[in-house]
């Protein structure tokens, strides 16, 4: 194995482990839901009718198709880590203010999923809260970066150390004509 497929393979193999421990973050069960974008949505009394008997915390699991999603893969050329999932992560990360609806087909889905009675008019009824309260970030990228970093770093460093040590070996060991 060469120097630079043996750091692509530790590249890879740690890209890999990222990858899981965002769907690891995901998985978790103290997300708050029916929360507004700016925190608990349920004053005394509960603002604009929000019902609190709905309030309550879990996973951020409703089809499994972003944890599902979530890949990584080693970018040769530019000897990389690319970290895929699908585009609505964001909004799972990084929360949704109040004031635009949601499209209501996933919604929908996710209502079936759920065992609804009528999917199409949850769907409706999430959305128009949505608008109404947004969603609360879960920062769940950035919560998995901070768990990863504070399990690895170090030994990332030390096999990319190693693998550094190994390629000026190689090179010392070149012949020069």
């Amino acid at each position: 194995m060469t120097p630079e497929e043996a750091y692509q393979k530790i590249l890879l193999s740690y890209g890999g482990l990222f990858a899981q421990e965002l769907r690891k973050q995901l998985e978790l069960t103290d997300w708050k839901y029916a929360y507004g974008f700016n925190g608990d949505a349920y004053g005394a009394p509960p603002p604009d009718g929000r019902n609190p008997k709905y309030k309550g915390e879990g996973d951020k699991i409703g089809t499994g198709k972003l944890r599902d999603s979530i890949t990584a893969s080693l970018n040769t050329s530019t000897n990389s880590i690319i970290i895929e999932m699908l585009s609505y992560w964001k909004w799972v990360n990084d929360g949704r203010e109040k004031g635009k609806y949601v499209p209501i087909k996933p919604l929908e889905e996710w209502a079936e999923r759920k065992g609804f009675s009528n999917p199409r008019s949850a769907a409706f009824g999430i959305s128009t809260n949505i608008k109404k309260f947004g969603i609360e970030p879960t920062y769940f990228y950035d919560k998995a970066f901070t768990e990863f970093e504070q399990k690895y770093a170090q030994e990332i460093e030390e096999k990319l150390f190693l693998a550094i040590e190994d390629f000026f070996k190689k090179i010392t060991e070149v012949s020069i004509k």
